[in-house]
């Protein structure tokens, strides 16, 4: 069957988004205070979102996993990494 597009014909597209599973366990907090953290995370999880990681990141799982919020008072930058 062929078909022509044809003005008021609407065309929808549906993006779907599958992170990738970080297979690691939580980051070590070698050390914390007011003011910096030192976290030796997992090789395979990167430190912000990029490509295909949104939540399985090292500042998505302090955020959402271990509380660091601005809302507590706890927010994270980073400063210097070490990426995959």
């Amino acid at each position: 069957m062929t078909y022509s597009i044809k003005d008021g014909d609407k065309i929808l597209h549906k993006t779907w988004r599958e992170e990738t599973p970080v297979y690691e366990t939580l980051p070590d907090i070698i050390r914390e205070t007011k003011e910096y953290m030192i976290v030796n995370k997992p090789s395979s999880l990167p430190v912000h979102a990029c490509g295909n990681f949104r939540h399985n990141t090292l500042q998505g799982v302090l955020e959402n996993e271990l509380g660091f919020t601005k809302e507590n008072g706890r927010e994270i930058k980073t400063v210097h990494r070490l990426d995959r």
